[in-house]
């Protein structure tokens, strides 16, 4: 239902240019002003006050629809939210890994040995070993059957989810766990809790949600308003204007749950969301062609790629029919455009998915074809052979991926020596002279020759398009056009080889933000490990949040993106304003660091822009503080926002550290 202000005399918040809140009736039936109601905690939050005692502590505060417009609903007695699943109890002797799961194997099959196991923080060897001691079918029957607790039911791929573990979390989904799982009560989705959970540890669930998503999972499990403008910060308040659509997934997002979204729902997982919503879901069989081939891991190749989405589209498809044809030629990819915007990446990220080793060739000092496999037998250092020949020799008729970086930089010698491994598949071992069968390989070779046609192309017919968009882009005529160029650079007999053409283009300034921020939450992993004297690190045990990450990102990708470099040039800028700033921060005071930290709290530390008179706005670094949002679990809760969550207390804690204003009423 839309809604719409009460025809008498509604009153009007101040915030902004709105004129649309209204009033509710109390338990006395005294009509209280909404606005007015929700002033002092949006002000109390955005303005960062430590002191609440102004505020009614232990009120649920929030604006739900009624036929008359908009009404503030306070509310009490909130059920507790599940983000710390139950702990499963089972009478195994714990000498090992191996051990304990030795003893299992005994016995049929269970979800809740698996789910103990994870919890136990076994290894995924230990794990995956006990998996596949059983039948497929008995284990694929009850993957997807609920785990029974006091408080709770749900399926075991939650378990995998709260460990954190990329590698179990796709093992369970190509074995058949459903993507969409849901809790019982509250109905919560898989990918829901994966986001929440982060607050319960203070860790990166980015890796998780991204496989989920990549896997199956809807992105419409999660409120659209929340990351459809994924550079804006997720409001706690759902904005009245909007209308959730037909069909909608998310009525399990109540209040409380949206302001734990809200808290910790981070740029890079909007934006993967508001991705996966414009991508083409793999078809059914597409999926069955990659699990006969072991590789539907790779049909998560564009859920972590930042931009590129024709590059990946181009190809995972060629890729997918070079394996579904089962070709007896290798496949040869040309990834070429301006440095620094996913080529390496993405050759890198095929081979972590398709499970298979992944050769990395640098280019730059290739003159000669010895330097590129070795003197032939029987010539001196022939037995030494290069790390490509002993490569090759080694994966020979299996699959595997050949990255040959700043290919541009080779000369003719070591183009004519490619010739006939690109063309047939045929080789020889230069130590040996045993034939070789190189069928399988996959040739990616990266370039930045043709970035001047590229970025051309990009500014005529793409810069403009919506994402949603690309598909109708005319990159044939692209194509044409690349095809002429390296056939005039490097010859028409090495072009003619190349089984596809993948362009790269500039990020736009919304992917730039995104690229900003992967490097701020890979920095920020590091500075999560322990100190460790011994191996000087002695900058760690710190969690580092963000106060509105999406503006923070922008501002540093506005000042620090050049096109000629991409994701390199937004990584000086993160080290540059980013980690410099922290490590000054860090190294304040005089205290003795030590490794009796890691035992205590973690280190605090939260970004932010402030605004300066010289030029508009600055990333400061303030170390602990923020604004506290008290949660009474079971009693009461007041409704805070803020960017990137900091509890403050371990798991099972019941104070939150909010560190933005997400509040805001317009």
């Amino acid at each position: 239902m839309t809604a719409t202000p009460k025809p008498e005399t509604p009153k009007s918040s101040k915030a902004g240019n709105s004129e649309k809140w209204t009033t509710y009736r109390d338990k006395s039936g005294e009509e209280r002003d909404c606005f007015a109601e929700l002033k002092p905690v949006i002000r109390e939050i955005e303005q960062g006050i430590k002191d609440k005692e102004e505020t009614e502590s232990g009120t649920l505060l929030y604006i739900r629809e009624t036929e008359d417009g908009l009404a503030l609903t306070v509310k009490k007695d909130i059920p507790p939210i599940p983000f710390i699943l139950p702990r499963i109890q089972l009478e195994i002797k714990y000498v090992d890994d191996e051990y304990a799961l030795q003893y299992a194997e005994g016995l049929p099959f269970s979800s809740e040995t698996l789910a103990w196991a994870l919890q136990n923080s076994f290894s995924f060897e230990a794990i995956k070993k006990y998996i596949e001691s059983y039948r497929a079918e008995a284990v694929q029957s009850k993957v997807n059957v609920n785990i029974e607790t006091d408080d709770i039911s749900l399926p075991v791929l939650f378990f995998a989810v709260e460990r954190n573990c990329t590698k179990t979390v796709r093992f369970l989904l190509e074995l058949g766990a459903l993507p969409n799982a849901r809790t019982r009560p509250y109905s919560v989705p898989v990918l829901g809790f994966a986001i929440m959970h982060a607050e319960n540890d203070l860790i990166n669930t980015t890796d998780v949600v991204t496989t989920l998503l990549g896997l199956g999972a809807p992105p419409y499990d999660i409120p659209k308003d929340m990351w459809v403008d994924f550079i804006k910060a997720p409001r706690v308040v759902r904005e009245p204007t909007y209308e959730p659509e037909l069909g909608s997934r998310t009525p399990w997002c109540s209040p409380p749950f949206r302001a734990a979204l809200a808290r910790t729902l981070n740029l890079s997982q909007r934006y993967f969301l508001a991705k996966t919503a414009t991508l083409k879901r793999p078809s059914g069989r597409a999926k069955q062609v990659a699990a006969a081939h072991k590789v539907t891991a790779l049909l998560e190749a564009p859920y972590h790629l930042i931009g590129q989405a024709p590059a990946t589209d181009m190809v995972l498809s060629r890729v997918f029919g070079h394996i579904a044809l089962c070709a007896d030629t290798p496949l040869v990819l040309l990834y070429a455009g301006p440095s620094g915007h996913g080529k390496t990446e993405l050759a890198k990220q095929m081979g972590t998915l398709m499970s298979v080793d992944t050769l990395v060739v640098d280019c730059t000092e290739m003159r000669y074809e010895t330097d590129m496999f070795g003197p032939k037998h029987p010539y001196a250092g022939s037995s030494e052979g290069s790390p490509l020949n002993n490569y090759l020799a080694q994966h020979s008729g299996g699959r595997s991926i050949v990255f040959l970086d700043e290919f541009e930089k080779t000369t003719d010698n070591v183009r004519r020596a490619l010739l006939l491994a690109f063309d047939s598949g045929h080789y020889r071992d230069r130590r040996t002279g045993r034939a070789l069968d190189c069928t399988r390989t996959i040739w990616v070779l990266a370039t930045n020759h043709g970035t001047d046609d590229i970025i051309s192309f990009y500014n005529t017919h793409l810069k403009d398009l919506p994402p949603s968009a690309l598909s109708t882009a005319p990159l044939a005529l692209l194509d044409r056009t690349l095809k002429r160029t390296f056939t005039a650079e490097m010859g028409a007999p090495l072009t003619g080889r190349f089984t596809l053409i993948v362009p790269f283009f500039p990020f736009t300034p919304a992917e730039q933000a995104v690229v900003a921020h992967k490097f701020i939450l890979g920095f920020a992993d590091t500075l999560r490990l322990p100190i460790d004297l011994r191996a000087n690190r002695l900058v760690g045990h710190v969690h580092l949040s963000l106060q509105n990450d999406g503006q923070i990102a922008a501002w540093l990708a506005e000042r620090g993106y050049e096109e000629e470099l991409g994701a390199r040039s937004l990584q000086r800028v993160v080290q540059a304003l980013v980690q410099g700033k922290v490590a000054d921060s860090y190294v304040e005071g005089d205290e003795v660091i030590s490794e009796g930290t890691n035992g205590g709290p973690l280190q605090r530390f939260v970004l932010r822009l402030s605004a300066v008179e010289e030029d508009g706005s600055e990333i400061v670094v303030r170390r602990g503080g923020g604004a506290s949002v008290h949660v009474r679990r079971g009693e009461d809760e007041v409704v805070g926002g803020g960017e990137t969550p900091a509890p403050i207390a371990g798991p099972g804690r019941d104070e939150y550290v909010v560190d933005g204003g997400l509040c805001n009423p317009d």
